[in-house]
């Protein structure tokens, strides 16, 4: 699919000897949902992270895009792409074996005498966590499943579904009375293994020693910590990777006995590690601080995103959400209104008006701003954060808590010229920061539901966006150039266009799936076969050597080498 150059003159569709790729399902939906009044789905459109409708008046589309995937494709036996949401919930197979419903990489979690704890299929392998002994007989609920005293007397192993992977946690109910150590075997995906991060942090690593998840990084969080991050309580815990004679792997988690002890640390006591760090993926929303939580790896797993000022300003935090525009169906659509959507649970702070930590003022509010530099959860710390810009920035005063009369609710942030900005292309889509739009406040903070949350669906950080897709046409051109490493820009399609001829028959529109072959042949490099693939034609004896065609005879007189200049198909997105 070319791109259109934007400083480059766009031509109209008059001038264009083309015809239109036309989405005739697209098409059944605008009449649909004009006729009906509602909003109707365009699967043709879908993705893993976005879903798309066509509004009630005919023309435009509404978009839903996610931090995380939503929903996973698979393919009828008709050959037809069918989209289903993907659901975290835990259940038991007929086959008896006990899996996520669906999700986008298979998990399975061990049964009662099972050995096996969580397995995650990733890139036809499988990753995951084993248990050095037999497990006990699993409870189940909801996106997570319980081994009731698996560690010792009063500690439990919990393992929690997630879109693209889980959370391994070590749950101490009661206070230990000793030192703990946890031991976990680790299954990682073919030819990795784990050395050691500049920090000296144990960090998963290609077979070539490159970086292949975050190093290792794990707090222990008491009971009041989960509700607020003024008076909770973060402990220390050591992590390290042994490796036996087999080669196989074991983290081994050794939290800090003084924190297990300390008198003012409440119970439960929760110890989460992620699957991230075994091979398996987590959504692009994290957050970091100034004080124990320094690591958007550790805390991408988390089911909160925390933003702003707190413990009398001396906390920072800063949070990151990453949502794909660019490669979707938003290129170059031209969009009427983007509206950031955030679950606001709990926050901290005094309203203008009530004093309250809820209300229409609490504090200087919450910006959000374009992020400007590549940033990873993996490689997100705070010493180590991504660049970006205060132009364009939106900021939102308001705060609800659950606490207060307002108890939750959503919080919106217009950001309709950033999205434009990514949907033309014109800056890299790296995302979003959130932070406090003064860090000089005392106390200002937010507590938001992340994509890893598992109540009420719907709470995590969600985009929604009104839009006219731009119209894409097949435009037939000439080129005898170099081979092309991907499709021409969108000047240069038209400019190489084959002028049509007079009386010349109109051609029919292509569907959107006919354009993606198009685009995908276009886009894949061409594929060399050696001699020895070489077959001989039906009646050709190639006995005397099988691994050589026939030689090649020189015609007299020698031909004109040049190439033909022939046409050829180019799908463009048109904006004019």
């Amino acid at each position: 699919m070319a791109d259109p150059d934007p400083a480059a003159p766009k031509a109209s569709a008059s001038q264009l000897n083309d015809t239109r790729v036309v989405d005739h399902a697209l098409e059944a939906a605008k009449m649909k949902a004009k006729e009906t009044g509602k909003k109707v789905e365009v699967p043709s459109r879908f993705s893993e992270t976005l879903k798309v409708w066509a509004n009630p008046d005919g023309k435009t589309l509404h978009a839903e895009l996610y931090s995380a995937p939503i929903q996973v494709a698979s393919i009828e036996k008709d050959g037809m792409k069918r989209w289903d949401p993907i659901d975290t919930t835990i259940v038991r197979r007929s086959d008896g074996h006990i899996a996520a419903r669906r999700t986008k990489a298979p998990l399975e979690f061990g049964d009662a005498g099972s050995q096996v704890l969580a397995t995650s299929h990733v890139n036809d392998q499988k990753v995951g966590f084993r248990w050095g002994k037999k497990l006990p007989k699993p409870e189940i609920s909801g996106n997570s499943i319980t081994y009731r005293d698996a560690v010792t007397q009063g500690a439990d192993l919990v393992v929690t579904a997630l879109p693209e992977g889980f959370v391994q946690s070590v749950v101490l109910r009661t206070r230990p009375k000793g030192p703990l150590a946890v031991k976990l075997p680790m299954d990682l995906p073919k030819g990795t293994s784990y050395g050691k991060a500049s920090d000296g942090t144990p960090q998963l690593m290609s077979p070539q020693g490159k970086p292949e998840a975050a190093p290792i990084a794990v707090q222990a969080l008491d009971a009041i910590e989960s509700e607020n991050p003024e008076s909770g309580k973060v402990g220390k815990v050591s992590t390290n990777v042994t490796t036996d004679a087999s080669g196989a792997s074991t983290l081994v988690l050794e939290p800090d006995a003084a924190f297990l002890s300390d008198a003012s640390v409440s119970y439960p006591v929760t110890i989460s590690v992620s699957s991230s760090w075994v091979g398996a993926g987590l959504a692009e929303d994290t957050f970091v601080n100034n004080a124990d939580y320094p690591y958007g790896s550790s805390n991408a797993s988390l089911d909160r995103i925390l933003v702003g000022k707190s413990n009398s300003g001396t906390v920072t935090w800063r949070g990151y959400l990453r949502f794909l525009v660019q490669d979707t169906d938003l290129d170059y659509a031209t969009i009427a209104d983007a509206d950031l959507r955030l679950w606001n649970y709990l926050s901290g702070g005094q309203d203008a008006t009530t004093g309250l930590n809820c209300g229409k003022s609490v504090g200087s509010g919450i910006v959000a701003r374009r992020i400007t530099s590549n940033w990873s959860q993996s490689s997100l710390t705070w010493s180590n954060q991504p660049s970006y810009t205060t132009s364009g920035q939106v900021g939102n005063k308001a705060a609800y808590s659950s606490d207060c009369s307002w108890g939750e609710g959503e919080l919106y942030y217009s950001i309709q010229n950033m999205v434009q900005d990514w949907a033309d292309h014109k800056v890299p889509d790296y995302g979003i920061l959130l932070q406090s739009t003064s860090e000089s406040d005392s106390q200002n903070w937010r507590r938001y539901r992340s994509s890893e949350y598992a109540g009420t669906s719907g709470r995590g950080p969600v985009l929604f966006i009104d839009y006219t897709p731009v119209e894409r046409h097949l435009v037939v051109s000439n080129y005898n150039g170099d081979a092309w490493s991907a499709g021409p820009s969108y000047d240069t399609a038209v400019s190489l266009q084959v002028p049509t001829t007079s009386g010349a028959p109109d051609l029919e529109g292509i569907t959107q799936d006919q354009a993606m072959e198009i685009k995908l042949d276009r886009a894949n490099p061409r594929v060399e076969i050696g001699r020895d693939k070489l077959q001989p034609f039906d009646g050709e004896d190639w006995s005397n050597n099988p691994w050589e065609p026939p030689d090649e005879v020189e015609p007299t007189p020698q031909p004109d080498t040049t190439a033909p200049t022939e046409p050829f198909p180019v799908i463009v997105d048109h904006a004019g």
